[in-house]
């Protein structure tokens, strides 16, 4: 298989995955921050957090 083809597979994979961790380590792989969303619990329930509201850049961390 070529190059190519494998990253356009693994690319259509992460568009569809769904994944659930409490390993903020997750946040350093090299994936563009605007792909993750996490829940945030307060006092008035969950909600759901983009990251890419509080990280502007893609190298921020």
């Amino acid at each position: 298989m070529s190059s190519y083809i494998e990253k356009e597979i693994l690319s259509l994979m992460i568009n569809q995955l769904f994944f659930t961790t409490r390993n903020l380590d997750i946040l350093n792989l090299p994936l563009c921050k605007h792909s993750f969303n996490l829940l945030k619990k307060d006092d008035q329930g969950i909600s759901v957090v983009n990251v890419a509201d509080y990280l502007k850049k893609n190298t921020d961390s």
